[in-house]
Order: C-alpha cells, then sequence, then structure tokens
C-alpha cells in the first residue's frame, strides 16, 4: 500500500506540472499581449511556481500577487469540496443499497425520484431555489430558521460553529448530484455483486442478510462508484465553481469566472494550477479509498 501511495503520489505532482505548463504554452500563444513584454520562460515559470509559489501579479483590478489570492481563498474552496464530495459518495452508496435490496418499498422509489431529479437539475439552480424558498432574509415562502445567511463565511480556525452553519447548505447542494449518480452506480453494481459466489456462501453459511450486504457486498460495490466520483471530478469542480458564486463563499475557484471577464489571464493561469491540484488530490484520494476497499486494484 504504501509504494502504491508513493506512486500516486509522484503521478499526481506530474499531472499537476504537465497541466501548468500546457496552461503556460497555449495563453501565451493565443494571448501574448495579456502577459508582460519580456515575461519568463516555460522552464523559469515552472521553477518559479513549483519552488518559489510565485504565479505573478494580477494584472487587472485586484493587482496582488496570485499566490496571495490563493492562499486568501483555498481554505473556503477545501473545506466545501473536502465534506461534500465525502458526504455525497457516502449518502450514493447507502441509498444505492437500500435501491439494490429493497427495490419495490415505496421509499426506495422515492429514493430514485429524488437521484433522477439530482441528475438532470443544474447545480444552481438548486442553489438559488434553495434560497428563494428557504431563506429567511428574503421573506420566502418556507422560511427555515436555520438556513444560514448569505456571506456568512467563517474560517474553521476562528469560528468552528460558524463555519459549520455557513457551510451547511453549500455541502448538501454540492453533495445532491454527487449522491444521484453514486446512488444509480451503487445499484447497479451491488445486484451484479450480489449473485457472486462468495456472497451465496455467506447466505449458505446462516450469516445475516444484513451482515453479508455490509461486510461482503458493499466493500466491493462500492469501489466503481469511487471510480465514477474520480472520473467526475472535473464536472464536480466546475459544480464548486457555481456554488461559491451562488452562496458567496470566499474561494477561490469563484474568481475564475470573474478573471474570464476581464481578462485577467495572469490569474486565470494560476486558477488552472489550482483547479487541476484539486481534481488531482480528489481523484488520488479516490484512488487509494478504491484500492483500500478492493484488494484487486493493490494488485
Amino acid at each position: 500500500m504504501a509504494a502504491l501511495i508513493l506512486r500516486r503520489v509522484i503521478a499526481a505532482f506530474a499531472v499537476v506540472v504537465a497541466v501548468s505548463a500546457v496552461t503556460f504554452v497555449f495563453l501565451h500563444l493565443l494571448r501574448p499581449d495579456a502577459f508582460e513584454p519580456g515575461g519568463p520562460s516555460l522552464g523559469a515559470f515552472l521553477v518559479r511556481a513549483f519552488l518559489h509559489f510565485d504565479l505573478g501579479d494580477s494584472r487587472i483590478g485586484d493587482t496582488r500577487p496570485v499566490s496571495d489570492l490563493i492562499l486568501e481563498g483555498i481554505p473556503a474552496d477545501l473545506s466545501l469540496l473536502l465534506i461534500a464530495v465525502p458526504l455525497g459518495v457516502l449518502a450514493g452508496i447507502a441509498g444505492g443499497a437500500v435501491a439494490a435490496t429493497r427495490p419495490r418499498r415505496p421509499g426506495t422509489r422515492v429514493l430514485e425520484a429524488i437521484a433522477a431529479i439530482g441528475l438532470i437539475a443544474p447545480v444552481f439552480w438548486v442553489g438559488l431555489m434553495s434560497i428563494l424558498l428557504f431563506s429567511p432574509g428574503i421573506d420566502a415562502p418556507l422560511e427555515l430558521p436555520f438556513f444560514p445567511p448569505l456571506e456568512g463565511y467563517a474560517p474553521p480556525t476562528s469560528d468552528p460553529l460558524g463555519w459549520l452553519y455557513a457551510m451547511s447548505v453549500p455541502w448538501l447542494v454540492l453533495a445532491f448530484p454527487i449522491a444521484a449518480l453514486s446512488l444509480r452506480m451503487m445499484r447497479g453494481s451491488l445486484l451484479e455483486v450480489l449473485d457472486e459466489h462468495y456472497v451465496q456462501t455467506a447466505f449458505a453459511k446462516g450469516l445475516r442478510e444484513r451482515t453479508v450486504i455490509r461486510r461482503h457486498a458493499v466493500p466491493p460495490a462500492a469501489a466503481p462508484v469511487l471510480s465514477l466520483v474520480s472520473v467526475n471530478m472535473s464536472l464536480i469542480i466546475g459544480n464548486a465553481v457555481l456554488v461559491e458564486l451562488v452562496f458567496s463563499l470566499p474561494g477561490v475557484l469563484s474568481r475564475t469566472a470573474r478573471a474570464a471577464a476581464v481578462g485577467d489571464f495572469t490569474l486565470l493561469q494560476g486558477l488552472v494550477i489550482v483547479s487541476a491540484a484539486l481534481i488531482v488530490l480528489c481523484t488520488t484520494l479516490a484512488d487509494l479509498a478504491q484500492a483500500w476497499m478492493d484488494p484487486r486494484v493493490r494488485r
């Protein structure tokens, strides 16, 4: 397992460097006027970026070092992603297990209908509808007193309870499509695993159904779910950008749309690197979790 972790970390770093190089080349070829004349070469940029974390200065609007802007915003991004993604995966795995083992119950039908909505509803629409329906600050028709206020983000280090309060609905909104996708995959995967010989043998030994499903069927059935989430991490990062914009979270990802709109390509270049790093980080964690759950992956 240690060798697998080392290989994944090295591969992740190589991918981030490659994405950074490709981004640098394409932006400088397509928009050379957007960068300072006589700027650094590709090699100098990579050395400066990955050894000194110097990504240049934002040239439009907030003329500050891009690295400072990233360090200010990345805690909010990590707060959103590192909770919402596991929350969606776990909810989807649990819902898929219920859908596979109790297919004709009314509760299962409701779960599948909710999952269908999660697959087709844009995440920004879900976020806006949650605000319009439940936010007490705008006289919503179904006001919820515990609904967090907009622009109420507080860092977890300074105010843990305020952080949990402010992030609760953004977590649920971002986790919703992840849970829907995971539920559909888990249901089909678990149905296949339940027909395997080792699962039938466990039933034949007289073990309880709940024990067999939890210990012998769910772990290998959940491995494809993690693969699916890993493949869709770029889409999840895109959804995170929209969630941050809807709920006014001060993450660095929320600056992407503005940087593209005003042509701040130095900042946009840094944001692409950050997005690539977040995608690779989440993908690596999903791959390691899959290897831990399924021994076949380690081999």
